[in-house]
């Protein structure tokens, strides 16, 4: 357990930057899959993508709380904390 308090500041910038990682891949994913062909030859658009998610997403830990209260069942128990939806 100790080891787990010491570890936290650690184990929550890990857990943020795979959902970073995982939005910007469902972009990149979404965004290959939906105009194909076209883009294909465009050698700067993946990096240029990832530049303009970073600006958008750069302090949406607030609304993602917001988001999961509103649209996320709460977790095993019951539970109605609002950073509950982060632990699962």
């Amino acid at each position: 357990m100790q080891t787990l308090l010491i570890d936290h500041q650690r184990l929550m910038e890990l857990r943020d930057q795979v959902r970073w990682l995982t939005l910007v891949a469902s972009v990149l994913i979404v965004t290959y899959n939906s105009v194909g062909a076209a883009i294909a030859g465009l050698s700067d658009l993946k990096s240029t993508l990832t530049t303009h998610i970073s600006v958008l997403t750069k302090n949406v830990s607030h609304e993602y709380v917001l988001v999961c209260r509103k649209f996320l069942p709460p977790p095993h128990g019951g539970s109605s904390d609002p950073l509950a939806c982060n632990r699962r």
